[in-house]
């Protein structure tokens, strides 16, 4: 009998980090960036930019060159986790302010980011393909 594998690759979920980090913008609440200094957020900006760049210009209609169905499987476990978080938060009202019986506020809103704050296809499939 051999181990199972993983479903998700060591380096597909460094991908994932890398992604949300790289698309998370850092005057949102909870921004994984919001506390660097801005000439990293800069320089951050300017390499999310040039990986997608890069993926643009390698992966298109003409081009010999796939992307593998692995990124497409990932993105798509991504996408859907995040969906069912956001609608689990959504359900138990974590997104509303929670008022008491005397009409004071008990408990702040969480802060939901949308799915495309956190996601970019073209940024995964650079990231993925880097290792």
């Amino acid at each position: 009998l051999r181990p199972e594998e993983p479903l998700i690759r060591e380096h597909e979920f460094d991908s994932v980090l890398a992604m949300m980090a790289l698309c998370y913008d850092a005057s949102l609440p909870g921004a994984p960036l919001a506390d660097a200094p801005e000439w990293v957020q800069v320089r951050l900006a300017e390499v999310k930019a040039h990986l997608c760049q890069l993926v643009a210009n390698a992966f298109h209609v003409q081009s010999e060159v796939r992307v593998p169905i692995r990124v497409a499987v990932l993105a798509s476990w991504f996408q859907e986790a995040c969906r069912t978080l956001m609608d689990v938060a959504r359900l138990f009202r974590l997104d509303r302010d929670v008022i008491g019986s005397d009409h004071s506020m008990i408990a702040e809103p969480l802060f939901l980011p949308e799915p495309r704050e956190m996601f970019s296809g073209q940024l995964l499939a650079a990231l993925y393909l880097g290792g």
